[in-house]
């Protein structure tokens, strides 16, 4: 009956009962739990905030940083092809 839809009726003698798909169940009342006196808490004194101190420095990663200067995007790229050469081997059509 974990977690299933149950329908608590309170009768106007003061008992409960308990309805679970359409018969019902036995049930009885729990004792109260006898709660212990716990010793109240005492107040913790605030903390003292701390000094500001020297605010952080910028990072130095946009210095001399150039977009003028560098390597052009217009350079024509190109590739190596490696093949294995052994002494019969048949060149490829797209080749020639």
């Amino acid at each position: 009956m974990r977690k299933a839809m149950v329908r608590v009726e309170q009768r106007l003698d003061a008992t409960i009962a308990v309805r679970f798909q359409d018969q019902y169940v036995r049930v009885r009342r729990c004792a109260q739990p006898i709660r212990e006196l716990q010793p109240p808490l005492q107040a913790v004194a605030a903390k003292p905030p701390k000094p500001a101190g020297k605010p952080k420095r910028k990072p130095d990663w946009m210095n001399n940083f150039s977009l003028q200067s560098g390597p052009s995007l217009r350079v024509k790229r190109t590739f190596l092809l490696c093949l294995d050469r052994q002494p019969n081997a048949k060149r490829p059509e797209w080749l020639d």
